[in-house]
């Protein structure tokens, strides 16, 4: 999980994955964020899902 949320390409694209790891969860409705970050791609999105339910936690 780590890896799939905090290790990505920079410490925006994490603060990203962290939004989208919420969202799986059920903590967050949606995962939107505001300018200078960008949305991750699909694939990224369900990498971090497949990471949480890994670990147990969706």
């Amino acid at each position: 999980m780590t890896k799939a949320v905090y290790h990505r390409g920079s410490h925006m694209e994490g603060t990203v994955a962290l939004k989208l790891g919420l969202k799986a969860r059920g903590i967050l409705p949606s995962a939107t964020v505001r300018s200078p970050l960008i949305d991750l791609s699909a694939e990224a999105e369900e990498e971090i899902a497949l990471a949480l339910k890994s670990a147990e936690l969706i």
